[in-house]
């Protein structure tokens, strides 16, 4: 039963796509740490909502981590394009950003009053002392602390462009997809978009 946990925790909860090639689990006597953190999620997954603590401790070389109404949403970690854009969005902000902001890829972003949501985004401004620490769910910022956000699409889009969309929206919070699945590449932005912020735009 373990074992196919294991297994299964390999592909993305929300999306069903896999994080990469599905190989036969190794003998448990073979387990890392890891696998049996990632066993021990699934297991929990299948039973309750999850809660941001218990993805606490799990190795993030799995792929990013989030969570959206407790359920688990497994996302592979970044091709080469996907880096790259996002690193020059965010070098691009850093230029305009107003004072006592910051660009940063890849911070958690909590609910006010869950423990069962958090994002991550490619991209983010955020105010920088609104930066905090909290217990049981690690560093990160609530949507107060958002200037903007941005996600470049992967395997998750529709993900992207529906559940975060949404949830952004309802927070108030300006919101951009690179949509990569368009040639060229959409930018799409929701909310009110900033006006220093336009030189991320085409």
């Amino acid at each position: 039963m373990v074992m196919d946990g294991l297994d299964e925790v390999r592909w993305c909860v929300v999306s069903a796509e896999p994080i990469g090639p599905i190989s036969q689990p190794a003998p448990v006597e073979e387990w890392t740490p890891q696998d049996w953190a990632l066993a021990k999620l699934t297991y929990l997954a299948r039973r309750r909502p999850l809660t941001i603590a218990d993805l606490i401790g799990i190795d993030r070389t799995a792929g990013r981590l989030e969570l959206i109404d407790g359920v688990l949403l497994m996302t592979p970690n970044p091709d080469a394009d996907h880096l790259r854009r996002s690193r020059r969005l965010a070098n691009t902000l850093d230029t305009v950003v107003p004072e006592g902001c910051e660009a940063i890829e890849g911070i958690n972003v909590f609910e006010p009053g869950s423990d069962r949501v958090i994002f991550m985004p490619d991209v983010a401004v955020i105010v920088s002392d609104k930066l905090v620490r909290v217990p049981g769910q690690g560093e990160g910022v609530f949507p107060d602390g958002l200037e903007l956000v941005i996600e470049i699409t992967s395997s998750n889009r529709d993900v992207d462009l529906g559940t975060k969309r949404q949830r952004y929206e309802s927070w108030g919070v300006p919101y951009l997809v690179v949509d990569r699945a368009t040639d060229p590449y959409g930018y799409l932005t929701f909310g009110e978009w900033p006006e220093w912020a336009q030189p991320v735009l085409p």
